[in-house]
């Protein structure tokens, strides 16, 4: 059995080991990650969480859910260090020899050498500091309420983000949205607290253009940043930051100016390293000299052919770079040809809180400046969804669409507080049970008769015709036998011959033919022979055969199926009529009465308000059917009241038997191997 290991639960480590465990499902091996924690985090997330907007469960995906039913093992340990030499990584209790081995243990922040920054920052790298810092924030508030000292409360509300690249411009933009929020809390006017966003670069987003560069800064100076560029940071102390020739006071500096290799890579021997603790990778991403060794993810340093720098450390590259590796891993193992990586990126979102954003997107250089916030936050969340989708499915992208849409506090997100104002479930008892006892006293009185004899009625099934000859739509003319190609035709004027639109008398050739067709199939009306076209039509066709004699067969063939499909047609409705009809309203009248039953004790709600949804709108078809488009306006209430009730977990847990039921089913379906291994299930939302 050959041991692969993914070092790493990154965004390029999970989906690494994701994409291996199915290429290689029928393969003798061992797939292991590596983690320190137990979960993967949404690092592009963390700023939500230091501010506030949304729960650190949120941005978490649990390692068990996604590997679940998968040849994946997940160790939670901390590698510390990796013997290339003899295949063998060690923790402080644990050896893991590997055959392949995958290294995606990300990056951390840089402090360019200068430990007494470090010692004097917040950091924003994982979900331990997004909780840290969200905790400093608030405790700086609560002090501040405390104090009379003015300069002391300014030193307390004063925020500085040092680094105004996308995480820095993202965790300014939301700390500034959040300051509202927090002085209504605390009791604090909102004109003492200041965010300040600091860089030595001239402009905040360098990587972007001009143009959406300035858009940035305006953007963010309407939220109340200042911002301060063009300037190199000093001394940083626990009260202050100098800035060029200006000291700032604060409490709260949070460092996020660039990145570097994992601690992991500071010690590493064996593989070539640059740019600050990148594993040098030839063209497969197989490290230098380690056939065995790949990479993923920001620990990548390859340049690809035709390009002037390395591969950006950014969330693209690490999904890419996973299906690559993946794919080599397992070309290795089957015998065939490994590809080389050669990645498009798409260009880069930016979110300015939870209402304001930009965008940068396309491919080469067809590259498009998206200005507008709600065009760029959608295309973010869209993307993050399609991520979702590769690694927790539906679970994963309900939980996320809840956080960012429905559960968001004071209206902070894209669409403001449109989705997301709750309102207590217990106002929608009266509506659950008085739309129950509507479907009770409809399908009840249906049941009754149903089961009291009703049902016998319609027992007797269509017999299939036996005669079923050649009676085609020119052959059959008042029970005589016409031959396609006689001539000499009499034929008797029919009781109730049907109008016919074209007069076939002046047409020839082609036009002839497909005229005849095209009323032919738009215009089938009953005669005393059956469901045909107009028999005056027959003459001229019959002409028209003995002129054109080279394609009568395809008239023929026509004809042949028309019959087929009307004899078929026929016996196939007289069977539904006869059978499925009376199984049919049987069943709707159960369905109407269970859906009322368990509406009215509240008992599999959401899926009741569903099933409620699907018989108004049957009814609603029906009808408009039976009476000739007049719908059945009175039925609109059951359709608002149906989807009022749709509110999956919510308004079915209160006065109902769900509050008691629904945590034992919730519990006894999650553990279900394919439920699991599919992601079907939905995670309790905080």
């Amino acid at each position: 059995m050959k041991r692969i290991i993914v070092l790493g639960g990154g965004y390029g480590g999970i989906l690494t080991a994701k994409k291996l465990a199915k290429k290689l499902k029928k393969q003798d091996v061992k797939i292991t990650l590596i983690d320190k924690n137990p979960y993967h985090t949404m690092l592009t997330e963390l700023h939500e969480v230091a501010a506030g907007r949304v729960h650190e469960d949120s941005i978490k995906i649990y390692f068990d859910q996604v590997f679940a039913g998968r040849n994946v093992d997940v160790e939670m340990d901390e590698i510390t260090n990796i013997d290339f030499s003899n295949n063998i990584l060690t923790s402080e209790t644990t050896e893991y020899p590997y055959d392949y081995l995958v290294v995606g243990t990300g990056c951390k922040p840089t402090f360019f050498g200068n430990d007494q920054i470090k010692e004097n920052v917040f950091t924003l790298w994982s979900l331990e500091d997004a909780n840290i810092l969200k905790e400093q924030i608030h405790t700086m508030f609560k002090e501040a309420a405390k104090t009379k000292d003015e300069a002391l409360r300014k030193e307390l509300l004063s925020f500085v983000v040092v680094g105004a690249g996308f995480t820095g411009v993202e965790m300014a933009g939301e700390l500034a949205e959040q300051v509202p929020e927090l002085c209504h809390d605390y009791r604090i006017n909102q004109e003492e607290v200041t965010v300040k966003l600091l860089d030595m670069a001239p402009r905040v987003l360098p990587v972007f253009p001009e143009k959406l560069s300035a858009n940035a800064d305006k953007k963010l100076r309407k939220l109340g940043v200042e911002i301060h560029t063009g300037e190199p940071c000093g001394e940083i102390t626990k009260e202050s930051i100098k800035y060029g020739e200006q000291v700032f006071k604060s409490r709260t500096v949070v460092w996020v100016t660039g990145v570097e290799g994992s601690e992991l890579m500071d010690n590493i021997e064996g593989v070539e390293t640059k740019a600050r603790g990148r594993i040098a990778c030839n063209q497969y991403l197989q490290a230098e000299g380690k056939e065995n060794v790949y990479v993923v993810g920001d620990n990548i340093f390859y340049i690809p052919e035709g390009e002037e720098r390395p591969v950006p450390q950014m969330v693209e590259n690490a999904e890419h770079s996973a299906g690559t590796v993946a794919k080599n891993i397992a070309s290795e193992f089957k015998g065939k040809e490994k590809e080389s990586y050669n990645p498009s990126f798409h260009g880069a979102m930016v979110c300015i809180g939870g209402r304001k954003g930009l965008a940068q997107v396309g491919s080469g250089n067809m590259m498009f400046n998206i200005k507008n916030s709600f065009i760029a936050l959608f295309i973010k969340h869209f993307i993050n969804i399609v991520y979702f989708f590769q690694v927790l499915g539906w679970t994963k992208v309900w939980s996320y669409i809840k956080h960012e849409f429905f559960n968001v506090p004071n209206d902070r997100s894209m669409v403001g507080g449109l989705l997301s104002r709750k309102t207590p479930n217990i106002w929608t008892v009266p509506l659950r049970i008085w739309l129950g006892i509507s479907w009770f006293l409809q399908g009840l009185p249906k049941l009754t008769e149903k089961l009291t004899g009703g049902w016998a009625d319609y027992c007797t099934l269509g017999e299939f015709p036996r005669d079923f000859e050649n009676k085609g739509l020119l052959c059959q003319i008042q029970g005589e036998v016409v031959n396609e190609y006689q001539t000499d035709v009499s034929i008797a004027a029919p009781e109730d011959p049907v109008i016919v639109e074209h007069n076939y008398e002046d047409l020839h050739g082609f036009e002839l033919v497909m005229t005849y067709i095209t009323d032919f199939f738009k215009g089938f009306a009953p005669t005393n022979y059956g469901w045909y076209g107009s028999e005056h039509d027959i003459p001229y066709i019959l002409e028209y055969f003995q002129q054109y004699k080279w394609i009568g067969w395809l008239f023929w063939l026509i004809e042949w199926a028309y019959d087929l499909f009307i004899v078929i047609a026929d016996w196939s409705m007289n069977t539904i009529v006869a059978y499925f009809a009376p199984l049919f309203e049987l069943v709707l009248a159960v369905g109407e009465t269970g859906v009322g039953i368990l509406l009215i004790i509240g008992l599999f709600t959401s899926v009741a308000a569903l099933g409620s949804l699907v018989l108004t709108i049957m009814v609603l078809v029906g009808s408009s059917l039976a009476y000739d488009g007049i719908v059945l306006t009175e039925l609109f209430w059951y359709l608002v009241g149906s989807i009022a009730l749709l509110n999956f977990g919510g308004s079915g847990n209160v006065v109902s038997v769900d509050y008691y039921i629904m945590p034992k089913v919730r519990a006894f379906w999650q553990k279900i191997p394919l439920v699991k291994k599919w992601y079907t299930y939905g995670e309790k939302i905080q």
